[in-house]
């Protein structure tokens, strides 16, 4: 099977619905609390990548996604040449925000490539002022995630110049979390990228 300008990926679930705990498997109640979102499955082994693109991404590969690949029941191919664990999801090389594929993790090397126009980051959140008998911090409301530590580097963070580890300063409420081998990341469109914020050390 060959596609032309979307990726296949090979899922065999929608849904993170267990943990291993102690050995034992357990199932997740992930109709509450924004179980069902929280949970989605967000990677694959891709089947077929696009022809159309040079992605740099291969068949074996790991391909990490935005959830609307699996909300609903998923983006499922269509056919008779394959099962139906194979899901479609799309890639727009030119058009970002058309394009679910954030990253593949390579089969060979193991590492991380974002995929042009992908800002991937770890959150990163200011250190919070010590109290003391002069200064009392008192916060309302938790701040909405606005900060970011560059994690991979690609062509869209040289363009901007930002280096590995840089304090990525975006605009709010459009940072996307997904995670890493369990670890949480966050993306953002590479235009949403405010600027880099310089680091204070203390003397």
């Amino acid at each position: 099977m060959k596609t032309l300008n979307v990726f296949v990926v090979e899922l065999d679930k929608l849904i993170n619905d267990t943990i291993n705990v102690g050995g034992k498997e357990m199932f997740i109640d992930t109709r509450f609390e924004m179980g069902e979102f929280n949970n989605r499955v967000n990677e694959g082994v891709i089947t077929s990548p696009p022809l159309k693109y040079n992605t740099g991404a291969k068949k074996g590969d790991t391909l990490y996604f935005h959830h609307h690949v699996v909300l609903q029941g998923g983006q499922k191919l269509f056919g008779d040449d394959h099962d139906d664990k194979q899901y479609i999801c799309m890639y727009d090389h030119d058009r970002i925000m058309a394009n679910q594929a954030i990253a593949y993790r390579c089969q060979e090397t193991n590492e991380i490539h974002p995929f042009t126009g992908w800002i991937i980051m770890k959150p990163y959140r200011d250190k919070k002022i010590q109290s003391s008998e002069i200064i009392e911090e008192v916060a309302l409301k938790e701040k909405k995630l606005h900060k970011g530590r560059l994690a991979f580097e690609n062509k869209s963070s040289k363009d901007l110049a930002i280096d590995l580890d840089d304090i990525v300063v975006f605009k709010e409420s459009i940072a996307y979390p997904f995670k890493i081998d369990g670890e949480d990341y966050i993306r953002v469109s590479a235009e949403m990228v405010d600027y880099v914020q310089e680091e204070v050390h203390d003397a």
